[in-house]
């Protein structure tokens, strides 16, 4: 039976996304140095999911994998960036290369331009970034 978690891991990897093993139903990495030890070598993650099978897929954020995450919680996530987007004017020039729901609301993954490749995760009102020094399951 294949195993889901795997495969998932293997695609993001495909994609250059870094990723490694968290503890299932958790946030907790299961390897040394959490989102600093995260690859895309397959015969590594092969290795881990053999190891822990039911792991959470974690894709670590920044430049390490070209990644900026918008993590929008609930309505009030909603709103908050919506008044952000309004009071800067920002437009979004890009789409975003992926849509996640998660247990309060969502993920937008949006490529890391590389003019920010220095961007910290930061959080508030609702809305988490997630860049380097952080990672999403």
């Amino acid at each position: 039976m294949p195993n889901i978690f795997l495969e998932a891991a293997l695609q993001y990897a495909g994609r250059g996304w870094r990723v490694f093993p968290c503890k299932p139903k958790d946030k907790t990495p299961l390897i040394k140095g959490g989102f600093k030890a995260a690859t895309v070598i397959p015969k590594q993650i092969e290795s881990w999911w053999a190891q822990w099978p039911e792991a959470n897929v974690a894709i670590a954020t920044g430049a390490m994998s070209g990644l900026v995450v918008l993590d929008i919680d609930g309505p009030r996530g909603v709103e908050h960036l919506k008044r952000v987007v309004e009071q800067t004017h920002y437009g979004v020039t890009q789409q975003p290369l992926a849509c996640v729901l998660t247990n309060r609301g969502f993920h937008l993954y949006y490529e890391l331009p590389i003019e920010m490749h220095d961007l910290r995760c930061s959080s508030g009102d609702g809305v988490d970034v997630r860049a380097n020094g952080g990672f999403v399951l």
